[in-house]
């Protein structure tokens, strides 16, 4: 399996992060406005089903780092 995660720009103000999921597992997005932090948890326990899931930043600013981890 690959893991993949993709940032666009949403149609309304903000970002969304897109990723691939494994089924029985769960997720955490995080952001920050530097690679070293501070991290703020976006979204938590967001259930893999197998299939891409997407999260929309509506609080992103222009600068905005982001890392998906599994739980």
């Amino acid at each position: 399996s690959v893991f993949r995660v993709s940032i666009t720009q949403a149609s309304e103000p903000g970002f969304q992060i897109t990723f691939t999921t494994v089924s029985g597992k769960s997720y955490r997005v995080e952001r920050a406005p530097a690679p070293s932090g501070p991290w703020t948890i976006l979204e938590n326990h967001i259930p893999g089903a197998g299939a891409p899931v997407q999260i929309t930043d509506t609080a992103a600013s222009a600068t905005r780092f982001y890392r998906v981890l599994a739980q």
